[in-house]
């Protein structure tokens, strides 16, 4: 036996982070966002339009990845959502959840016996292997396929003994994600297999929700005339400060509650006030402009945001 890989991890104490549902604000800077990436050429070809970027990205955010990264590593395959073996280990690594993993081969090389074998141990549970030899391939009509299963048998069969142990340790992490390199061996009922990155009508269809609530949200923003003598904002204001105040967090790296008051309490700092119900309402349209042009939509979607005070 040949050891080929081998990791041992302390014990981690963080648990796996669960996603927050998406926002209309989140999902509409995902959306300019994957726009602005489809444009810029850092894409696939695969992907035809910028709402097939969006949908990558969302399916990577709910397991843990970047915008950038999700573009990388996500792909549709037979309209399943599938993720690149190479950012796997990755991702478990960073759940916090990976005690220990090896990957090794046993049996004669070239032989059927030719096994790969690859072990996780999640903590706080028993180690689990799983293996699939060059036998295994022959059984399930992948030998001799033209392609990487006649280049590189060896490390084919080793993506699938780490797809299924990966996928048996740690469902919680790949949240129902298979390996794209499996994925692309799993045939249409039709024999065909096709690999798409686009699935425009759904995302469409929430892109034009999103964008519809937005322009509601800059119809409804009407200011007062007597701006220099009414205080607090108006109701489309006060919704329109919710979004630009959770952007301005994401700006600012501001995660916890104490860090998020001072970085609103910086943005108020001009006025001379406390809360936005103590500005006039010539001071609260110049705080929407200043804070809208800071609205970048290349920082990671912000969390759902808190109402401003």
């Amino acid at each position: 036996m040949s050891v080929i890989e081998m990791t041992t991890l302390a014990p981690a104490r963080r648990t796996h982070r669960v996603p927050p549902p998406v926002t209309a604000t989140e999902l509409e800077l995902i959306v300019r966002m994957a726009d602005v990436m489809f444009k810029g050429g850092l894409t696939p070809v695969s992907v035809k339009r910028s709402e097939g970027v969006a949908a990558l990205i969302l399916v990577g955010r709910d397991v843990g990845l970047s915008p950038t990264q999700s573009v990388a590593n996500i792909m549709i395959v037979n309209g399943r959502s599938t993720i690149w073996g190479d950012a796997v280990p990755g991702l478990v690594i960073a759940s916090g959840l990976l005690e220990e993993r090896k990957e090794w081969y046993e049996g004669t090389e070239g032989e059927d016996d030719y096994t790969a074998v690859c072990m996780l141990k999640r903590v706080g549970e028993q180690p689990r292997e799983t293996r699939f030899s060059f036998g295994d391939a022959k059984k399930a009509n992948l030998w001799g396929k033209k392609g990487p299963w006649t280049e590189y048998p060896a490390r084919q069969a080793m993506w699938r003994a780490r797809s299924w142990c990966y996928r048996d340790t740690f469902p919680d992490v790949l949240c129902g994600l298979i390996f794209a390199e499996e994925a692309m061996d799993i045939p249409e009922p039709s024999g065909r297999v096709t690999v798409s990155q686009v699935q425009p009508d759904a995302v469409a269809a929430i892109e034009a929700s999103a964008k519809e609530k937005v322009a509601s949200i800059e119809k409804l923003t009407e200011y007062r005339d007597d701006k220099e003598h009414v205080l607090g904002p108006t109701e489309s204001q006060r919704e329109r400060l919710m979004e630009l105040r959770g952007a301005l967090f994401v700006e600012k790296g501001a995660t916890t509650e104490e860090e998020q008051d001072a970085a609103w309490a910086e943005a108020l700092a001009p006025y001379k006030v406390a809360s936005a119900k103590q500005m006039t309402q010539a001071q609260i349209v110049e705080l929407i402009e200043t804070l809208g042009k800071r609205n970048d939509p290349f920082t990671h979607p912000p969390a759902s945001p808190t109402p401003a005070t």
